[in-house]
């Protein structure tokens, strides 16, 4: 039996702990040639593998849920901003998208309290999304008055 580069087959690929090998890959902590020589594998094996599988690549950078919904916070606290300076001009499809990124934002804070115990910062963030939403219902009050 012929076996091409990366194929599964023989002894040696049933050998493998490929499940173990992706969970280290994706965690990042080691080197790709540390992986290789620990899982005893080579190279186009392993990227065989990790392309007919879509593993997740080592460039991709984790995103804590926490700083994301820090971030989207100051991107919906700049929004509110710029929509009340540009509180002449029917503001509709803004504050639809505000609506959005505040539901989406409180899906992810759900989120973040069911993975996680309550840390000082959450306090923090509840606040400031207190805030925000009390800023988005003012701004849709003027638009129906207005």
């Amino acid at each position: 039996m012929i076996h091409r580069v990366g194929e599964e087959g023989g002894d040696e690929a049933s050998e493998v702990d490929w499940h173990g090998l992706r969970i280290a890959y994706e965690a990042r902590d080691e080197t790709e040639a540390e992986l290789r020589a620990r899982f005893g594998v080579s190279e186009g094996k392993l990227r065989y593998r990790r392309e007919r599988e879509n593993w997740v690549k080592r460039s991709a950078r984790k995103i804590e849920r926490g700083t994301l919904i820090a971030k989207m916070m100051r991107v919906l606290a700049l929004q509110l901003s710029i929509l009340e300076k540009q509180m002449k001009e029917p503001v509709d499809k803004e504050a639809a998208l505000l609506g959005t990124m505040a539901k989406t934002m409180e899906k992810l804070m759900e989120l973040e309290k069911a993975d996680a115990a309550q840390r000082p910062a959450q306090k923090d963030l509840t606040e400031l999304r207190r805030k925000v939403a009390k800023r988005i219902e003012q701004l849709t009050r003027r638009n129906d008055v207005g």
